[in-house]
């Protein structure tokens, strides 16, 4: 007889019932892993279970309980839970993990400058602003992939209005030089401010660089200019150090100092910065500054600039070329650096270009090709070109109508704004009375005395100029002599011709033929001076250097008279007439006479008056078959333009 059986047994779980619990809730998990685990117990050991094990398993399992005990459910329950939640919180750390890997790889490739990892980032939600930055900074620069300068500047607007700085700087960038974008200077003035006052470097050498220039609606003030210059170089933006050093090497804001300007961009060339190279260049060509005086290195180094994406550096090689300064003289690949810097990194090379559109230096003459260089030379805040709008809208040239109201607020403004070119025109027109501006040769030569003091060597011409008319009542020779020999040693040609003249004369200095022709040369084909040519002209065609001189002399003449000159003009047009060095051709001579006198010069007019009637009437009849309405024509000009090319580099934000 059996055994009563143990009410204990249909409440409580027993030993055996325990040792089957894993087994069920492992199950729950739904891995492979774990239910192996389970599945494994003791059908390994003994193969099939004998009928009588089975029978007491089957009895003693949970399943075949009819009731349970409240507790054993639910520390059933409690089992179940945790273990399905300590699962799915790994998979989730785990997974956190893998991301977190993934982008840190992305991010480290975008700081390569991988584009397709910084878009990635940048398309996430939320956007990687970083990433948008980096990518619109890679999209921006030339390398071995195409650039996308339109892409460039949304990802910086994007950065910018997402709050970053930095973004507002470059985007500010892009709309002042009209990369990607339109150029508009309010509204670059607008995000490269807003970028300053938030601490951004970037953005406070562009700002600065509207204030040196007076654009985007700001009124000049080249002190705050400077403070902005040094603030952003302080904090390691390079293109503020290299603004610094454009306002040292030409005394804006501060008190020139070509030493400091040359360190400057010495250091930040070695630092990596393209126009830091463009300045230890420009300097070193003539030894400013302390600078070794190495013109082949200096043209390397500008030939590197100009081939690569920056082109700061091809204003300088155009000069060189031009000049054949460290280089084979070559005006027509002076006219393509020329044309590739105004259009690429304006105003550098605008008014240079402009004079030889204006002169015929690499190409002919193309007087309208000046005048839209020399705008938009003015329009990027560069003196020396709204100087030379001025003059061409006082004669009605270069494709511009004559307005002399227009030339006298663009000079008075250019000298209002610090330019010693502007305040040294406006001189000129205070010495004759124009427009508006009435007579007034005290403050003329108040004007002109202190920009010569500020280091405009043309100034120190003027100057010498007025001396030798007697400003102060009587001609002083020898005290204009002093000004024309600081302003030929400060590289103005103008002043080398006028002190070259006064030697070869003896004017207010003892007489030296040789030496005076020497200079005279230097200032026409060295440092292209029309004076200079003008001058060097008439000696050789009065006969200064011979028969063969008067040949070149009278070739000069010409060259010159194309340029605009009267003087020169009337020089070949009696070099002509009488035979001097050409052959004699009384038309030829006396369609120059009638070109001169065309412009107002007296001096032609008396002449053609006492040149024959009827030789007069033959050249004018010619002359209106030719070109109805026009007084004379010139021979295309071989002359060259005068030098300088204003501000030293660096002044693109």
């Amino acid at each position: 007889m059996s055994e009563p059986s143990d009410p204990k047994s249909e409440t409580e779980p027993t030993a055996d019932d325990a040792s089957e619990l894993p087994t069920e809730q492992e199950s729950m998990t739904d891995t492979d892993e774990e239910s192996e685990v389970g599945s494994g117990s003791a059908d390994d050991d003994s193969g099939e279970s004998p009928p009588e094990a089975k029978a007491a398993a089957d009895a003693a399992s949970p399943r075949a309980s009819k009731k349970r005990h409240p507790a054993t459910i639910g520390a059933l329950a409690l089992a179940v839970l945790g273990l399905a939640g300590g699962g799915y919180a790994g998979y989730l750390k785990y997974s956190r993990h893998r991301a977190e890997v993934h982008t840190t790889n992305l991010r480290l490739a975008c700081e390569r400058g991988e584009r397709a990892p910084c878009s990635e980032l940048c398309q996430r939600l939320p956007a990687d602003i970083s990433a948008c930055l980096r990518l619109g900074t890679v999209l921006s620069k030339l390398d071995d992939s195409p650039r996308d300068l339109s892409r460039s500047v949304e990802l910086f607007q994007k950065a910018c209005s997402a709050g970053n700085s930095d973004g507002c700087a470059r985007l500010g960038r892009a709309q002042y030089n009209g990369t990607g974008t339109k150029r508009d200077h309010e509204r670059a003035r607008g995000n490269l401010d807003r970028a300053c006052q938030e601490g951004n470097a970037l953005g406070c050498a562009g700002f600065g660089h509207l204030l040196l220039f007076g654009q985007g609606g700001l009124k000049r003030d080249r002190k705050r200019a400077v403070k902005l210059f040094r603030q952003s170089c302080d904090q390691g933006e390079l293109r503020g150090c290299a603004s610094l050093a454009t306002a040292y090497a030409n005394g804006f804001g501060l008190k020139r100092d070509e030493a400091k300007a040359y360190a400057l961009f010495k250091k930040i060339c070695r630092q990596g910065l393209d126009r830091g190279c463009v300045g230890e260049a420009a300097m070193m060509l003539d030894g400013k500054g302390g600078a070794p005086e190495d013109p082949e290195a200096a043209v390397k180094l500008l030939e590197k600039s100009c081939n690569a994406d920056g082109v700061d550096g091809c204003a300088y090689l155009g000069m060189a070329y031009l000049m054949g300064t460290g280089t084979k003289k070559d005006p027509k690949r002076a006219l393509e650096a020329l044309e590739r810097s105004c259009q690429k990194a304006p105003p550098g090379g605008c008014a240079l270009l402009g004079e030889l559109h204006a002169t015929g230096q690499g190409a002919p003459p193309n007087p309208p090709a000046a005048g839209r260089a020399f705008q938009r030379a003015c329009e990027y805040g560069m003196p020396e070109g709204c100087v030379a709008v001025a003059q061409a809208l006082l004669l009605g040239a270069m494709g511009m109508p004559k307005d002399v109201e227009r030339a006298v607020k663009l000079t008075r403004q250019a000298c209002d704004d610090g330019s010693p070119a502007g305040c040294t025109q406006l001189a000129g027109l205070e010495l004759q009375g124009v427009g508006s501006i009435r007579r007034d040769p005290a403050s003329a030569l108040s004007r002109v005395r202190k920009a010569c003091d500020d280091g405009h060597p043309p100034a120190c011409t003027v100057l010498g100029t007025l001396y030798a008319q007697g400003i102060e009542g009587k001609p002083d020779s020898a005290k204009a002599h002093g000004y024309f020999d600081r302003a030929c040693h400060g590289g103005d040609g103008n002043g080398c011709a006028m002190y070259g003249a006064q030697l070869a004369d003896g004017d207010g200095v003892k007489r030296d033929l040789k030496q005076g022709m020497k200079v005279l040369a230097k200032s026409c084909e060295t440092m292209l001076s029309p004076k200079g040519c003008a001058m060097y002209a008439r000696a050789l065609v009065l006969g200064a250097d011979g028969k063969d001189g008067m040949k070149k002399g009278a070739q000069i003449a010409e060259a010159v008279c194309a340029q605009g000159d009267p003087t020169s003009c009337v020089l070949a047009g009696m070099a002509y007439l009488e035979g001097r060095g050409v052959e004699r051709d009384r038309q030829r001579g006396t369609r120059f006479v009638l070109l001169a006198c065309s412009s107002g010069y007296e001096p032609a007019c008396k002449l053609k008056k006492r040149l024959p009637a009827d030789l007069v009437k033959k050249v004018e009849e010619e002359v209106s078959r030719a070109a109805p309405g026009a007084s004379a024509a010139a021979p295309a000009s071989s002359g060259a333009p005068p030098g300088g090319l204003g501000p030293f580099p660096g002044l693109t934000p």
